[in-house]
């Protein structure tokens, strides 16, 4: 007889351990990416280290690529708006919708296996989650970054990725693009 495992609520607490800050590139089944960015948000970083991460459409017959981009990614590690001392952010009130919404990654806003406040849980052996009050600002900021990637999804049946470690434009399918988004949340 299978004994179900109680459910434990659990309030989140950023422990300002800096992992999330430091480990920006993930390594996934698709390639290399960087930390998702608004076209809004490419102006806080570096622009050489300003990557396109998303486009859709189609331009070009001899060399296609998307139309138009509509999310960046950044490459650095770490983040040059993390300070290494107080493991705190230098740039807080400004920082990207990706930062915002840390622990929730992905588009089923999924808690991230990265979160090192939830890494103290062994999710084998129970099973919890989140208490909503406490994660409140950063449920709004992955639907408000969900929804800027959404909103192309929509509007285009041709899409593009831009994997760091291959440099060039793959060819994707909406779904292609949503899995890629849910895959934030594996190790690195």
């Amino acid at each position: 007889m299978s004994q179900e495992k109680p459910l434990r609520h659990v309030d989140f607490e950023c422990q300002h351990c800096g992992h999330c800050c430091i480990h920006i590139i993930m390594h996934t089944p698709l390639g290399l990416f960087g930390m998702f960015l608004t076209p809004e948000e490419t102006r806080l970083f570096p622009r050489d280290h300003i990557f396109p991460l998303y486009g859709a459409g189609l331009k070009g017959r001899a060399r296609p690529r998307p139309a138009y981009i509509f999310a960046y990614q950044m490459d650095l590690e770490p983040c040059p708006f993390f300070d290494q001392q107080t493991h705190l952010c230098t740039n807080y009130d400004r920082r990207p919708v990706t930062c915002r919404s840390f622990p929730l990654v992905g588009s089923a806003a999924i808690a991230s296996q990265d979160c090192q406040f939830l890494a103290r849980f062994n999710v084998k052996e129970e099973t919890f989650v989140i208490n909503e009050e406490t994660i409140r600002e950063e449920r709004e900021a992955n639907r408000k970054g969900m929804l800027h990637v959404a909103t192309h999804l929509q509007r285009q049946n041709l899409l593009w990725v831009w994997p760091l470690d291959l440099k060039r434009w793959i060819k994707k399918t909406k779904q292609d693009i949503l899995n890629d988004l849910d895959t934030i949340g594996v190790k690195r």
